[in-house]
């Protein structure tokens, strides 16, 4: 579902299927539009979900409000790891990094309008970020894609 925006509104119907999930382990919205009121319903239904074990949601437009709710849903559910944030996940900046790089090796991925609004959300994002005390290779990992996400905005024609 990453990049694909179905805001706070479609995100409703998918947490709606996820309470009676009987068999997905994985979801990724990273970058999908979805705001705090995307996250209303979000705990009763991950509540009543018994397999979900993994739920990355980076790049959305959450308050500290929604991302504490967040907290507070992976505390009760101990099996369901939570990453909101690019500084919770080594594997999860690396990603991003990855991404980054096959746009820069492929320029004609950056033709796409959704790509570049991505990119704005995860640089957004990474503007919010503050990696205090963390590790200094995670640091250098959130500077280096912040530096070329940027680069990449400022020399593709979608972009601009």
């Amino acid at each position: 579902m990453c990049g694909n925006h179905i805001g706070s509104e479609g995100v409703q119907h998918l947490w709606e299927a996820l309470s009676s999930n009987q068999t997905l382990e994985e979801l990724y919205v990273d970058i999908t539009g979805i705001t705090d009121s995307g996250l209303d319903n979000l705990l009763p239904c991950l509540t009543k979900n018994t397999t979900l074990r993994l739920l990355t949601i980076v790049g959305n437009n959450l308050s500290e409000r929604s991302k504490q709710l967040l907290v507070t849903v992976q505390r009760q559910k101990p099996t369901l790891k939570i990453l909101s944030s690019f500084l919770s996940d080594m594997g999860l900046l690396q990603a991003y990094l990855d991404w980054v790089q096959d746009l820069k090796e492929d320029p004609q991925q950056m033709e796409s309008a959704k790509n570049a609004d991505a990119l704005r959300n995860v640089l957004a994002e990474l503007g919010k970020e503050d990696p205090g005390k963390k590790d200094k290779d995670l640091i250098e990992r959130i500077e280096k894609l912040k530096f070329e996400i940027s680069r990449i905005l400022q020399t593709s024609p979608v972009a601009q």
